[in-house]
């Protein structure tokens, strides 16, 4: 299968899960080109008391790979240093 010419940016925060899917432009190989966003905010802030941010996230995830096409395409995932998330299983 040929490598897709996209690449997602998903930021994981502590209101939200935010995307952004971009390419290399086909006519200036130094810019880069929004494609598709996804905003997916949490019920509830992840460093509320009551909030289980492992859930909230696999959650949002879940949400957001049922919206987007991703086959293909790269992600990276931005994660808060002081997050939970980063040392769970997402």
């Amino acid at each position: 299968m040929a490598r897709s010419p996209y690449v997602w940016g998903i930021d994981i925060g502590k209101c939200a899960l935010k995307a952004l899917r971009c390419r290399v432009s086909p006519t200036d190989p130094r810019q880069l080109v929004a494609e598709g966003f996804d905003y997916i905010e949490y019920p509830m802030i992840l460093t509320q008391p009551d909030a289980d941010p492992v859930e909230l996230v696999r959650n949002a995830l879940q949400e957001f790979k049922g919206r987007n096409q991703l086959r293909g395409d790269r992600v990276a995932v931005s994660v808060p240093g002081q997050s939970e998330i980063g040392r769970a299983h997402v």
